[in-house]
């Protein structure tokens, strides 16, 4: 069985980052640039690109990265949350592991009271693994999010702290 963790980013992260996002399954559900080049990878690595917070989610198989789940903000003490896992680490838990770990540092963190993430709703894995950390869908949200080239409804998904 793996054991995931996190740890903060690094500029060595760089390289696999680049690799990861040149995914077409990363590029479908998340908004990193089309095509994705090493100097956006070294971009996100210095300025977390605006994230609140930022973590590598590792394994014990690899050197590499398995990929980042970050904290995008906090607002009326929900911690927004957003997560993306490498080809080379899928189907073996690494997301719901890392959701289960933000949720616990989202806890220690002051005024935070709920976590969420808001997925598209055709996006059954990362429901599934947003459902598998215990994080439940709420209510519709207005918003879209990516599935592809379109925008799809999203749905929210929360955990109350």
């Amino acid at each position: 069985m793996d054991t995931f963790s996190l740890r903060s980013l690094e500029q060595s992260d760089a390289g696999w980052i680049a690799d990861a996002c040149s995914d077409t399954e990363i590029q479908r559900w998340t908004l990193v640039p089309r095509p994705y080049t090493p100097a956006h990878a070294e971009q996100f690595v210095r300025d977390r690109a605006g994230e609140l917070a930022v973590w590598v989610i590792t394994d014990g198989r690899e050197s590499r990265g398995a990929g980042v789940v970050s904290i995008h903000r906090i607002e009326d003490g929900s911690a927004d949350i957003g997560y993306w896992v490498a080809p080379w680490a899928r189907r073996r838990g690494a997301a719901s592991a890392a959701v289960r770990l933000v949720v616990r540092e989202a806890s220690t963190m002051s005024g935070v009271r709920r976590v969420s993430a808001l997925i598209a709703e055709t996006n059954v894995a990362s429901r599934r693994v947003a459902e598998s950390a215990g994080l439940t869908p709420a209510e519709d949200d207005a918003g879209t999010c990516p599935d592809g080239a379109t925008q799809v409804r999203a749905v929210r998904h929360v955990l109350d702290l």
